[in-house]
């Protein structure tokens, strides 16, 4: 009687621990930084919760539509991050850059960096040192926070694409996506209204994805996103910098059909675009 009981008691523990590990077998033990999320008005760049592995068999290159136009693809296997691209430019002078925000968390959070909000649009907010990945300045290129492959793009590299696309003059209504930022006003008192939004002539599909700012950078000790995106500004990193502790940022507005630079403390969270090596 004893030992049938022992058997009975032996059966129901392997049941028990079975049905436990199926069920454990079902949590794919994705974390919220892995979650897929539609973005850009295609659904198909996300992030993978399967992270390499989702890059396995990915051929580059592959097109996917974003902001109304087909556009090639390349997979970040650190996160499993489809990005698109556009090549801009002729000949000797052509480019390749990427036509999304950099989504890469490197994690830590602020002050360092920002990935809150929906990422997969907007991308992240890094500060400077963290944009630079901590490299030094160095005049022929520094990959930075960017994919194997491509690099935080210079100054001169950006001033390279506004040539291209027509000149600093016309570049933020050529260069802007053609939906997303705000109207702006007209006349002094705004009784009149224009879109903000630019032509997106060459997919570069710019948004207007504001600032995010460090408690050491806004001296107010807010931690969290500053109301961002704010549709109004898109602001991107260069690895240039214009005298020291004030490195180079691309700036555009909704109202302006120009494109503009501005020089800003360190430690101020902006946007990433890299550029193919």
């Amino acid at each position: 009687m004893i030992m049938q009981y022992h058997k009975l008691a032996l059966t129901v523990g392997l049941v028990l621990a079975m049905a436990f590990t199926f069920s454990c077998s079902d949590d794919d033990g994705g974390d919220d930084n892995n979650v897929s999320s539609s973005g850009g008005g295609d659904g198909n760049g996300g992030f993978s919760n399967s992270s390499v592995a989702s890059c396995v068999g990915f051929v580059d290159g592959t097109k996917r539509e974003h902001y109304g136009k087909e556009k090639e693809q390349f997979c970040d296997s650190r996160d499993g991050k489809k990005y698109v691209y556009v090549t801009i430019g002729d000949g000797a002078t052509a480019q390749t850059w990427m036509a999304e925000n950099l989504s890469y968390d490197p994690g830590g959070g602020l002050p360092n960096s920002n990935c809150n909000g929906d990422r997969n649009t907007y991308g992240c907010y890094y500060n400077w040192s963290t944009a630079m990945n901590g490299a030094p300045l160095d005049p022929s290129g520094v990959q930075g926070i960017c994919p194997s492959g491509w690099h935080l793009p210079l100054k001169e590299e950006w001033e390279v694409l506004i040539t291209a696309v027509g000149g600093k003059e016309t570049a933020g209504k050529y260069l802007k996506a053609t939906s997303g930022w705000n109207d702006y006003c007209d006349d002094d008192d705004c009784k009149v209204t224009k879109s903000g939004n630019g032509e997106d002539k060459f997919g570069f599909a710019a948004l207007p994805t504001g600032i995010s700012k460090s408690d050491l950078w806004s001296g107010s000790g807010d931690t969290g996103l500053d109301t961002l995106p704010d549709f109004d500004y898109g602001d991107w990193w260069s690895a240039s910098e214009d005298y020291a502790y004030y490195p180079y940022r691309l700036v555009m507005y909704s109202g302006y059909k120009y494109a503009y630079w501005h020089d800003s403390d360190k430690s101020a969270l902006f946007n990433v675009r890299c550029i193919q090596d």
